[in-house]
Parts: C-alpha cells; sequence; structure tokens
C-alpha cells in the first residue's frame, strides 16, 4: 500500500528579543519532527515528506498549501491566534498579517489540522534524534509506514480539526512547547511504549490520541485550556502514532 503524503509544520515564535518571542513554538517544530520520523509517528520520511516553516510570511505558507496534493495531509501550526466574532474561524497571526483555518486547508482529500493557538474571540474581521531515526533498519521502516498508510487507505475522505483551546482560551507553553503540542506527542510516544507488543492495537488514532493528550495536559501542566477536536459522523479516524513493528521477509 503506497500512499503519499505531507506533513507542513508551521511555527510563528516571533524574534527572540520581542515581548511576543514564543520559545515553545519554536520548540515544537523539532518535536514534531522527532516524532513523525520516529517509528511510533509512522516514519514519515524527513525533508520529503516533512516540511517545516519557522516564522514565515503569509505568502511563504500560502505557497507552502498550494503545492500540498498529496492522499493524506498534515498540517500543524504553533503561535499566535484569535477567533473572530465575524465568522467563527479561528485566524493564525503572521509577521505580516492573519491566514484564517480554511486558508490551511490543502487539496488533500484526507487531511488533519491541528492549530495550537490561543482562541480569544476578537471583536474584528481580520485581524535531533533523525540521525537515529534514519540509521533504524529497512524492515523497520516499512513495517510502520506500511500500518500508517494501510490505515489512511481505510478511512473516508475529509478533514479532522483539532484545537489546542476552546474559545476565548490561550494556549499554554514552557520550554518544552506548546502545552497541547508537547502533550499529544507525548501520548503518542506512552502508547508506542506500552502497546509495542500488543499485536491486537498497531495504531493509535486521532481520537484516541486526543483524548489521551488532554489526561496528560491536565496532570502535567496547570492550565485550564480546554482542547476540542472536530472530526463529524466518520467511522474512521486517521491515524496519529503506530506500533513499533518489524516485518521480516
Amino acid at each position: 500500500m503506497t500512499i503519499s503524503k505531507q506533513a507542513l509544520i508551521i511555527a510563528v515564535a516571533d524574534e527572540k528579543d520581542s515581548a511576543n518571542y514564543l520559545p515553545g513554538a519554536e520548540k515544537d517544530i523539532h518535536n514534531y519532527e522527532n516524532f513523525l520520523i520516529s517509528d511510533a509517528g509512522g516514519r514519515w520520511y524527513y525533508k520529503t515528506e516533512v516540511k517545516s516553516l519557522l516564522n514565515p510570511t503569509k505568502s511563504q505558507v500560502l505557497k507552502a498549501i498550494s503545492e500540498v496534493n498529496d492522499d493524506y495531509s498534515f498540517i500543524a501550526y504553533s503561535g499566535h491566534g484569535y477567533i473572530s466574532s465575524h465568522n467563527g474561524k479561528t485566524y493564525m497571526e503572521f509577521k505580516d498579517g492573519e491566514l484564517s483555518e480554511s486558508d490551511l486547508i490543502t487539496k488533500s482529500k484526507k487531511q488533519t489540522l491541528l492549530l495550537d493557538t490561543c482562541r480569544k474571540i476578537v471583536r474584528k474581521d481580520f485581524v535531533q534524534s533523525i540521525k537515529k531515526a534514519m540509521d533504524e533498519s529497512a524492515e523497520t521502516v516499512y513495517g510502520a509506514r506500511d500500518i500508517f498508510d494501510k490505515h489512511i487507505s481505510r478511512c473516508e475522505e475529509g478533514i479532522i480539526k483539532i484545537y489546542s483551546t476552546s474559545p476565548n482560551q490561550s494556549a499554554g507553553e514552557d520550554l518544552s512547547g506548546g502545552y497541547f503540542t508537547s502533550s499529544i506527542i507525548s501520548a503518542g510516544k506512552e502508547w508506542n511504549d506500552t502497546n509495542g507488543k500488543n499485536l491486537e492495537s498497531n495504531v493509535l488514532d486521532l481520537k484516541h490520541a486526543f483524548e489521551n493528550a488532554v489526561i496528560i495536559m491536565k496532570m502535567k501542566f496547570d492550565t485550564t485550556q480546554v482542547p476540542q477536536i472536530n472530526g463529524g459522523r466518520r467511522y474512521g479516524w486517521f491515524p496519529f502514532a503506530v506500533r513499533n513493528v518489524i516485518i521480516n521477509g
């Protein structure tokens, strides 16, 4: 089973000497990259399937989004944002303006959109482990990717949206990254470690990864933010993590 896929990680941390600097957003890029190329994350290919943009302009983001035309896409944003009271959409802030969540929709028929940003309602209309992972055996690479891709192929088309907060809430972060981003990545890693030898469970889908992330975030951080997920009335949820498997022969 061959599935074409593309991950685009967008982080707006601002300049380090800025009052709005978000060191956690910058860390989120590395956390996502390291997770996605790992066995637990589905063994995405670094650079060819995982692209990252740090402090990009709107045009750079729109260009990158327009170039995504794969079977499945995973788009993640970390940075400042808000909800417009005009249309209820979440907007992301860049140094040269804003983009709405609709602007991050790709041509992919299957897509996950994960926004780790504040969602305060604003009354205005527009306001390293890489080398270690690559050194793993070819058999393991094939196993993790094959499981991830097969699960995507069984899911219905559509978009799953995940928000790190509810409307009118701020998104927390520390030096390890955004509270929700680090929590959902931890959920994937912990699930993989716990269920690594459970033959009846080789995929952690987004719905369960989200639920586990909420629990981890509440236990790990002193925050009141309430994440939200919207996948509609779907039968199959896209994968977030897969079990580390070795396929011989």
